[in-house]
C-alpha cells in the first residue's frame, strides 16, 4: 500500500509535532527497585534523532539527526531498492518518464508518497525504476521530486532520476527544479550494511551513519504510518517508535493478560511489582516460529499511550508494561524478551527506556 497526503494529514501531523510538552507521571519515573536484565535507553530525543541500539552489546551504537539523510540505497550486490527518510517528513512525487531538463515545476495533481513503515519493498515511494529480469537492465527514466511536508503544503526540494544499477553501484542525476546545480553522482554499494544513506539536499553527501548490519538490532526513530480515524478512514500520522534490523532479528508479540497478572487499580505499585516479577521470571516463553516477523515496525509505537490536552498543548505518555516483544537473533540464535517502562528522561518526553532479558 502507498499513502498520499490530505489537508487533514497536515492538522494531525502538526498537532503530533507540537505536543512535545507534558509532565512526568508518577508511574513513569525511573524505578526505585532495581530491575533485572539490562536497562537500555537513548542519549538523544526520538523527536530529533534516530538511535541505533545493539542488544548483545547493550549500548547505543550510533545516532544521527533526523535531517541527516534523504535516500537510502540497498547495499547488497543484488540490491535495487531505494528508501526514503520518513523521519524527516519527506515525500516523493513520481512524474513518470518526462524530460528531466523540462521539468521545472511540480504538477498541481502530483501525488506525494512515503514508504510504508513495514519496510515491505512492494510499498515504497520509489518503485519499479529498473527491470532487472532482462539483460541488459531496462530503466524507466522516471523523474522524481523530493519534497518535505510543511504546515499546509509540500515544499519541493530537488528532482532526480535513477539511471544505472550494477552489483557495485547506483548512478543518479540530481538538480534543482530551475536546472541549476545539476550533476550525476555515483553511490558505491557496501554489502556490510543494509543501506547506504545519502543527502541530496546537502550537495549529495554520502552519510556514513548506518552501522554495519551485524552491529545493531533496533532503531528508535520518528516515522509516519497510516492510522484509522473514528470512522475507519486511514490517514498518515507522525509517530515515534522502534524499527528492527530486518536482516538480523525477528520479533513476536506477547501480552501479559489480567488472567496472568491481575489488574490492581487500587494499588498500582503492587501491580507493577507483580508484572516485573512475571516478566523477569520464566513465565514468558519463546513463541512459535510462525509468530515472528521481520517487518521493520514489528515493535513500532503501541508500547505507549498518550493523553492529549489540546487546550494546554500538552501530552502525557504512559507506557504499557504488559506489552512484551520476543526477539530472535537470526545470526546466533539468541532470544530476548523486551518491554518498555518509561518514555521520559528527567521529566523530558521522547526518551524510550526499556528492559530486556536473554531467554
Amino acid at each position: 500500500m502507498k499513502f498520499t497526503m490530505s489537508s487533514k494529514v497536515n492538522l494531525i501531523s502538526i498537532l503530533s509535532l507540537l505536543l512535545l510538552g507534558g509532565c512526568l507521571p508518577q508511574d513513569e519515573q525511573e524505578p526505585l527497585v532495581p530491575y533485572g536484565g539490562i536497562i537500555g535507553s537513548t542519549s538523544n530525543s526520538i523527536y530529533t534523532h534516530q538511535s541505533f541500539f545493539s542488544l548483545p552489546d547493550s549500548n547505543e551504537v550510533s545516532n544521527n539527526l533526523n535531517a541527516a539523510w534523504d535516500l537510502g540505497f540497498e547495499a547488497s550486490p543484488n540490491g535495487e531498492h531505494v528508501i526514503l527518510n520518513n523521519s524527516d517528513l519527506l515525500r516523493i512525487a513520481n512524474l513518470g518518464a518526462v524530460d528531466f531538463s523540462q521539468t521545472t515545476q511540480v504538477p498541481a495533481n502530483a501525488i506525494w508518497l512515503y514508504d510504508a513503515s513495514s519496510g515491505n519493498y512492494d510499498s515504497l515511494a520509489i518503485m519499479n525504476w529498473v527491470n532487472t529480469i532482462v539483460s541488459p537492465f531496462e530503466y524507466t527514466q522516471n523523474v522524481y521530486i523530493l519534497g518535505q511536508m510543511g504546515e499546509d503544503s509540500i515544499r519541493p526540494l530537488k528532482k532526480f532520476q535513477l539511471i544505472e544499477l550494477t552489483p557495485n553501484k547506483y548512478r543518479i542525476v540530481i538538480g534543482k527544479l530551475d536546472n541549476s546545480e545539476q550533476d550525476t553522482f555515483t553511490i558505491e554499494k557496501n554489502p556490510a550494511k543494509n543501506f547506504v544513506k545519502v543527502s541530496i539536499r546537502n550537495n549529495f553527501d554520502i552519510v556514513p551513519i548506518e552501522p554495519t548490519s551485524d552491529d545493531w538490532d533496533i532503531l528508535f526513530t520518528q516515522y509516519e504510518d497510516s492510522i484509522p480515524d473514528d470512522y475507519g478512514v486511514l490517514y498518515p500520522y507522525v509517530l515515534r517508535g522502534t524499527f528492527i534490523n530486518h536482516s538480523k532479528i525477528k520479533v513476536a508479540y506477547y501480552y501479559i493478560s489480567t488472567n496472568e497478572v491481575p489488574a490492581n487499580p487500587d494499588d498500582p505499585n503492587r501491580e507493577s511489582g507483580e508484572l516485573k516479577a512475571y516478566f523477569e521470571g520464566n513465565s514468558i516463553k519463546p513463541a512459535a516460529d510462525s509468530a515472528y516477523t521481520s517487518e521493520w515496525d514489528a515493535i513500532g509505537w503501541k508500547w505507549k499511550k498518550v493523553t492529549i490536552d489540546e487546550a494546554a498543548n500538552t501530552a502525557i505518555y504512559k507506557v504499557d508494561t504488559r506489552r512484551i516483544y520476543l526477539i530472535k537473533d537470526l545470526l546466533n540464535g539468541t532470544e530476548y524478551k523486551l518491554r518498555f517502562f518509561s518514555y521520559y528522561s528527567n521529566g523530558v518526553v521522547g526518551y524510550p527506556v526499556f528492559q530486556y532479558i536473554r531467554m
